[in-house]
């Protein structure tokens, strides 16, 4: 099924057998963000729409079937996730936040409709930002 973010003027899929398996064909959830393990640094919700969407190295947009599955499936039956992991952008950005941590729960989020993610501010240390592709 394709799914359309407005704000970032494009489409994504995640195939109708991943949702099928995921028990998330036509769900309606009743609440706008998924629900966030604990985490030791403070975590803010964040509407869908300000954060820029990642992408995968060299611009491709993929996912793994298992993990978008497990997630689509924690999300539906209201199990807790972690946070995403985010950074703040200067002014001007059409965006206010970029994701650091999170790809596979954030199309999740988007794919089912979720208005906020839970996002962690979390201090990059000099090595996990060396493993980032921007």
């Amino acid at each position: 099924m394709n799914f359309h973010l407005p704000h970032h003027g494009f489409s994504f899929e995640i195939h109708d057998a991943w949702l099928k398996a995921a028990s998330a064909v036509g769900v309606v959830l009743e609440r706008e963000w998924f629900h966030a393990s604990f985490h030791p640094h403070p975590v803010t919700l964040v509407r869908t729409a300000h954060v820029i969407a990642p992408v995968r190295a060299g611009g491709a947009i993929w996912f793994d079937e298992p993990r978008m599955v497990e997630i689509l499936h924690k999300i539906v039956h209201g199990h807790s996730l972690p946070p995403l992991i985010a950074e703040e952008l200067p002014e001007p950005n059409p965006y206010r936040y970029r994701i650091h941590s999170g790809f596979h729960r954030f199309y999740a989020s988007a794919a089912l409709g979720l208005a906020f993610v839970p996002v962690s501010f979390t201090p990059l240390t000099m090595e996990l930002q060396s493993s980032f592709h921007f």
